[in-house]
């Protein structure tokens, strides 16, 4: 067994501030992005940001606490907790729009997944984890489709 010890303190752990350290390449301590959404207060450029300046196209499915500075982004719908528009063609920001309300609102997930993946996937009903299965393997494919 091997231990390893980054340096972090637990609270500084969770994902929606270990991607911003990823897409930033700054540490907690210099991006300060604590909550979900914090990063639409902040202008903290990202990795797609300095792609995008040097010509490459980017795309990107619900990056967590992410934004878009992006002049030209291929497609770029945000992660639910941004509230930021999507750079994304009509169907994509539609799918955008159901995903933010399913995650954003138990009530209505809670009555339109299974209905939903009772269609598509039948065990998604039955079993809770099938259901965050189902929508990853939905954004992946949208990903990869685009």
């Amino acid at each position: 067994m091997c231990e390893t010890n980054a340096g972090e303190i637990y609270p500084e752990l969770e994902p929606w501030i270990q991607w911003p350290t990823v897409c930033t390449g700054k540490t907690y301590a210099e991006h300060q992005l604590f909550r979900l959404g914090d990063i639409v207060y902040r202008d903290q450029p990202q990795i797609w940001d300095y792609l995008g300046q040097r010509g490459v196209k980017v795309g990107a499915i619900s990056p967590m606490n992410a934004s878009n500075h992006c002049a030209d982004a291929t497609f770029f719908p945000p992660d639910p907790w941004a509230h930021i528009k999507p750079a994304a063609e009509p169907g994509v920001a539609k799918l955008y729009a159901l995903l933010g309300a399913l995650v954003n609102d138990s009530a209505t997930a809670d009555a339109l997944i299974p209905k939903l993946a009772s269609r598509i996937l039948p065990m998604a009903v039955k079993q809770k984890w099938a259901r965050a299965a189902f929508l990853d393997r939905l954004l992946a494919n949208v990903f990869t489709s685009l």
